[in-house]
C-alpha cells in the first residue's frame, strides 16, 4: 500500500479529504518516499525541513532567502546524509550570506 503522508504544517501532496491512506499516514511502515519525504529531511516528530525553510525565509527575498534556506537545509540534514560535506556547504552559504549583508550594509551607509 502506498501511503500519502500528511505532515503537521500542511500537506505537500494532493490531499483527498477522508481518504483512508491519507488518514492513517504515519501509522503504517512503508518504503521511504525519497522524492516527497526523504528521511534526511524529516525529524523524528515528522517536522520537514521544507516547512522550516519556508517559515524562516518569510519576508526575505533574493539571495538572502536562498542562502538562509540553504543553511537551514544543510544543517538539518548533515547527520543523516553527507556529514562533514553538508556542514561545509552550510558554512559556505552562511559565509556568503554574511558577505552579502556586510556589503549591502556598507553600500547603504556610503
Amino acid at each position: 500500500m502506498n501511503v500519502v503522508y500528511n505532515d503537521y504544517a500542511g500537506c505537500h501532496e494532493p490531499c483527498y479529504g477522508d481518504d483512508y491512506e491519507h488518514t492513517v499516514s504515519g501509522l503504517i511502515d512503508t518504503e521511504p518516499d525519497m522524492v516527497n519525504h526523504p528521511a534526511h529531511y524529516q525529524s523524528k516528530a515528522g517536522l520537514e525541513v521544507i516547512d522550516v525553510m519556508e517559515a524562516f525565509t518569510e519576508g526575505l527575498s533574493g539571495i538572502e532567502a536562498v542562502d538562509t534556506a540553504q543553511v537551514i537545509k544543510y544543517i538539518c540534514r548533515w547527520k543523516g546524509k553527507n556529514g562533514l560535506q553538508d556542514l561545509n556547504k552550510a558554512k559556505w552559504y552562511l559565509e556568503h550570506l554574511i558577505w552579502h549583508v556586510e556589503n549591502t550594509t556598507k553600500k547603504e551607509n556610503d
